[in-house]
């Protein structure tokens, strides 16, 4: 599903509806209408509204959306693989050596299930840092909003265009090029990684 559920309406009740950090209500019901929430209160109250299609949902909390505003879907596959409190940069030489080791296909296949976990645990907005240009198709088709965030480093300045564009080559092979696709649901940004292994001349490059 590329795009929110639109057109007739949807009434849904629940035992619980966690409307904000403040307000819970119970035994409560949500009315949303071109698929936009357009009004959240006790099912009492909405008992007469219209809607097109009613779902019940007994025993069951509703509640936003999870947003996860940083995720690494490519690196999952290192999960228990890297040496736990090492030093920052042995722990970086780990993460690279694994890196070099681990064929396009592992990765891939790592990041498909983090897309499902994401879907799984109840998130609906996700922005996801990205090298190599695999996540976006992965997230492609999936009802998640999302930013991938396209990361570029190194410290030499004459490298900075080579680094640049090789980022723009990666990102169009991993079928991700543009900005505002896929039905609205994604779009792009690009991530420098840090200022200690970033040059500013590619700083400036990525802010432009």
């Amino acid at each position: 599903m590329d795009r929110p559920i639109t057109g007739g309406a949807l009434k849904v009740t629940a035992s619980v509806i966690v409307v904000d950090s403040t307000t819970i209500l119970r035994d409560a019901a949500i009315l949303v209408r071109g698929g936009i929430v357009s009004q959240v209160a006790p099912a009492i109250s909405l008992k007469d509204a219209k809607a097109d299609k009613v779902v019940h949902l007994p025993g069951h909390v509703l509640h936003p959306g999870f947003i996860n505003v940083h995720s690494h879907l490519e690196l999952s596959y290192m999960q228990g693989k890297l040496t736990p409190g090492a030093p920052f940069t042995e722990w970086i030489k780990e993460l690279i050596s694994l890196r070099m080791k681990t064929k396009d296909s592992t990765i891939k296949a790592s990041i498909a299930k983090g897309v499902r976990r994401l879907v799984a645990t109840g998130t609906t907005c996700v922005g996801d840092v990205s090298q190599t240009g695999l996540t976006a198709p992965a997230l492609t088709g999936k009802g998640l909003r999302s930013v991938v965030f396209h990361e570029v480093l190194g410290l030499d300045p004459s490298l900075a265009r080579e680094r640049f564009e090789g980022l723009a080559l990666a990102v169009e092979a991993g079928g991700a090029f543009g900005a505002g696709v896929h039905g609205g649901m994604m779009r792009h940004g690009v991530a420098p990684h840090a200022v200690y292994s970033t040059s500013p001349a590619l700083m400036r490059m990525a802010a432009r």
